[in-house]
């Protein structure tokens, strides 16, 4: 995932969709980094403060144990985000 598709979240947006974008793993991962990171000021341009739905289904390359760690992070990061 390219940072610059982050930008848009800035905005309020409440939802995400992500379905059927050939996401993998490790695009998880990134995305997980993105939304979890700890934030100074010079990063609130990348923020989604306001994100409460991630969808991501129809990425067949997804395994079950990429969601759930992608869900774990959001959790420990306090993010009440749901990922369907």
């Amino acid at each position: 995932m390219r940072r610059p598709a982050l930008t848009s979240l800035c905005g309020g947006a409440q939802r995400l969709d992500l379905a059927f974008n050939h996401l993998t793993d490790a695009g998880l991962t990134m995305l997980a980094d993105a939304l979890c990171r700890k934030l100074v000021d010079v990063d609130f341009i990348w923020c989604a403060f306001e994100l409460t739905h991630l969808y991501l289904g129809g990425n067949s390359a997804l395994t079950d144990g990429g969601v759930e760690q992608l869900r774990r992070r959001l959790r420990e990061a306090g993010r009440e985000v749901e990922v369907d």
